[in-house]
């Protein structure tokens, strides 16, 4: 009887960490990254596909490759360990931020003169893949500091979507 409850017991821990896995991460370190954590879109919203590094170690260089179901605007918004936010791409090596329907982009492309690298802090950062279909440019207010909340609300004015993805720098 003892035997065939730690089977059960083991069989639910394996199956809850497997589970677990498929979630975006939740690691609550202030008002940016829980405003971005919280942001999902509502009927208007598509879907956006990415592969790339989860675990980074630093200087490690990052790429993500970007599948959007709808054409528009990517934009790849980075809240850190500290709270701070860094928009990623569009960028000045890269402004063009354009993204086709159905087609994947890598970003940064093989051949750009720039790079994404796993910078300080250490620890986890969610980093934020947003297509917009709309005329908003999210860009003007990340860039000057200003805290995300501003930039979600612009976003959703639109068509858009979003994917959210975890990474742990180390």
């Amino acid at each position: 009887m003892k035997f065939s409850m730690i089977i059960c017991l083991l069989i639910l821990t394996a199956s809850a960490g497997m589970m677990g896995g498929c979630k975006t991460e939740y690691t609550h370190v202030g008002a940016n990254w829980d405003a971005l954590h919280k942001l999902e879109p509502d009927n208007n919203g598509f879907k956006i596909k990415v592969r790339g590094t989860s675990r980074a170690k630093l200087n490690e260089i990052l790429t993500f490759d970007v599948t959007s179901k709808k054409a528009g605007k990517l934009w790849i918004i980075q809240v850190d360990a500290n709270d701070e936010i860094t928009l990623l791409f569009p960028n000045q090596a890269m402004p063009d931020n354009a993204i086709p329907a159905g087609k994947t982009v890598t970003i940064p492309p093989k051949d750009a003169p720039w790079e994404i690298t796993a910078g300080e802090p250490v620890g986890k950062s969610m980093v934020a893949f947003v297509v917009t279909t709309g005329n908003a440019d999210i860009g003007d207010i990340l860039t000057q500091g200003n805290d995300v909340s501003k930039a979600l609300y612009l976003v959703q004015k639109s068509e858009w979507g979003i994917y959210k993805k975890i990474i742990d720098v180390h």
